[in-house]
């Protein structure tokens, strides 16, 4: 099993770990070229419950760690201007994991 490395380098960002409580996480996404901070970002890390092949090659093992696609935004991540309303967000989606569990 494969879990997240951070930061994460992107083509233009990089984004680093802020914390981590269970498969909820805060990071800061900068620029690459600049440094400056784009945004805050509140992100449900999941898992692959099957191995994913392309082409004949492993992509991804089961149980292997992955961040949600820009398709899954609003869903599974969420962006923030202010580091307030990012903390805000990782609180109600670590409370609403708690009541579905």
């Amino acid at each position: 099993m494969k879990t997240i490395e951070w930061p994460v380098t992107k083509t233009d960002f990089i984004d680093e770990l802020i914390k981590r409580e269970g498969n909820v996480v805060l990071n800061i996404r900068r620029s690459r070229h600049s440094g400056r901070v784009v945004s805050y970002e509140v992100q449900v890390v999941r898992v692959h419950r099957r191995d994913s092949l392309m082409n004949g090659r492993l992509l991804a093992s089961v149980g292997d760690e992955y961040l949600p696609s820009s398709s899954e935004w609003g869903q599974y991540g969420w962006s923030f201007g202010r580091l307030q309303d990012a903390e805000r967000k990782f609180q109600q989606v670590l409370e609403r994991q708690s009541v579905e569990a």
